[in-house]
């Protein structure tokens, strides 16, 4: 009993101090425990959830059937589960990205009593990613409609990441030519600017920290063979 003890109150002050909010449901959902984080979180403090409301009522609406599907899918096999997003309904109305991981509790023959487990609020995360899509994409409209050449690559090992269609008007080769084959621009330099051009090419690499842009002029070998 004396281990008992100590174990929950080891438990009790890990939760209470946790940034994320520490939970357990019963095998219906029902919250028999939440941590002081859950006010964080969602703006509610515990006593206003446990024994009062299931985890599927904080759900959006427009996802709830979906997400509470999924959930008592994993209930039903009574499996241990790590990253499940979900987007859930603060107190006070806005939405908010949980990131939840848990693990059953059984009894001594296996039956499932509920669950216990954790959720991070990714809801900034979630904004960010948002926000780089929208650039990306703004960025993939541009490059595909202008007649310049935009390109990333990377160094180790060396691969195109991004080439934009431009570059099968310019040199005549597909774009899938450059991804397959990363030396294909070096390859179609002129014999006599090759030198010039790559050499300024591995000074830009090996001394980054001096170099902000650099600008040459340099002819190429398109794939017809002209220059």
């Amino acid at each position: 009993a004396a281990a008992l003890a100590k174990s929950e109150e080891r438990f009790r002050q890990v939760s209470e101090h946790a940034q994320e909010w520490i939970w357990e449901v019963d095998r219906t959902g029902l919250y028999t425990y939440a941590s002081p984080a859950v006010e964080k979180a969602l703006g509610y403090r515990p006593e206003e959830i446990v024994g009062q409301k299931h985890f599927y009522d904080f759900f959006d609406p427009e996802a709830k059937k979906t997400l509470t599907e999924q959930a008592f899918a994993v209930f039903e096999k009574k499996e241990v589960f790590r990253g499940f997003e979900n987007t859930n309904v603060h107190k006070d109305g806005h939405l908010v990205f949980l990131e939840t991981s848990g693990s059953p509790i059984l009894d001594e023959e296996g039956n499932l009593l509920g669950y216990r487990g954790l959720d991070t609020d990714v809801t900034i995360r979630k904004q960010a990613m948002a926000q780089i899509r929208k650039s990306e994409e703004r960025f993939r409209q541009l490059a595909e409609n202008i007649d310049h050449v935009f390109w990333f690559i990377q160094l180790e090992p060396a691969r195109v990441l991004y080439v934009s269609p431009a570059f099968e008007k310019i040199w005549g080769y597909g774009t899938e030519d450059l991804y397959r084959n990363p030396k294909l621009w070096s390859e179609t330099i002129h014999a006599e600017d090759r030198d010039e051009v790559r050499e300024l090419f591995n000074a830009c690499i090996m001394e980054a920290d001096k170099f902000v842009t650099y600008d040459v002029e340099y002819r190429i070998t398109r794939k017809d063979g002209n220059i």
